[in-house]
């Protein structure tokens, strides 16, 4: 009885110290990302405005991304010839998208302010500090994207939900993610592969070219970081 107790206790602990390594490894690889796109860098962004185009199923859109950290996020669209924006602030939002029926803004409701609140975080928006959002972590192997070899690790955040990152073992920049999403009443798997990775002036890096597979991709053409923004963008207006 004696030794088997002395068993079990020996399997707890490799358990334990297996379960903590693993984490130990998630976190150096968090680390060394941070580290490659710019680190303590990224504190400095105050501001940032992309701009870009989007490929829908074949239809081309025109978006622009404006965000005051932490404060207020805006994104305008123009398809067809149409614009329209979504507005998110720390305490309201709003929508008016013509291309969807929209004569007016129209106040966006709570559960979909709140849904939205994250994209006020520059560093969270860009997967900077992944550590700091994660309540779990572990690598979990090696997975081919494209033709690379990548560093697998799955991720837990503090809401519970699940995303899997894939790390290139060189540069250890972010190119691919995978996570469930909510559309339209429904979970969809999507998948995010990140390329064309540039550094700014800024000292951070951020991918050029999103890759969303089937949903479509998004390609920016310019980014800038800290250049002044008038405020009043982010108050509603036709």
């Amino acid at each position: 009885m004696k030794a088997l107790k002395v068993t079990i206790l020996a399997s707890a602990l490799i358990a334990g110290f297996t379960a903590a390594q693993a984490q130990q490894n998630a976190d150096e690889i968090f680390a060394k990302h941070y580290n490659a796109i710019g680190g303590d860098n990224w504190n400095n962004v105050k501001s940032m405005k992309s701009t870009g185009t989007a490929d829908a199923q074949g239809m081309s859109i025109e978006m622009t991304n404006t965000t005051l950290n932490n404060k207020a996020n805006r994104q305008d669209i123009t398809m067809m010839g149409t614009s329209g924006y979504t507005i998110v602030t720390n305490t309201e939002g709003w929508s008016f998208m013509p291309m969807m029926g929209q004569t007016e803004p129209e106040a966006l409701k709570d559960e979909d302010i709140k849904g939205s609140q994250e994209k006020l975080d520059i560093k969270s928006q860009n997967n900077v500090d992944i550590k700091a959002n994660a309540a779990k972590s572990e690598i979990v192997g090696k997975e081919k994207i494209g033709d690379m070899e990548c560093i697998k690790v799955k991720v837990t955040d503090k809401d519970n939900n699940e995303q899997t990152m894939y790390f290139d073992p060189n540069s250890y920049y972010l190119v691919c993610l995978k996570a469930k999403t909510e559309m339209q009443g429904q979970s969809v798997d999507m998948i995010y592969n990140f390329s064309d990775f540039k550094k700014l002036d800024a000292g951070i890096v951020v991918p050029m070219k999103i890759d969303m597979g089937p949903q479509g991709s998004l390609t920016f053409t310019n980014i800038e970081v800290n250049k002044p923004i008038d405020e009043s963008i982010f108050k509603p207006s036709k």
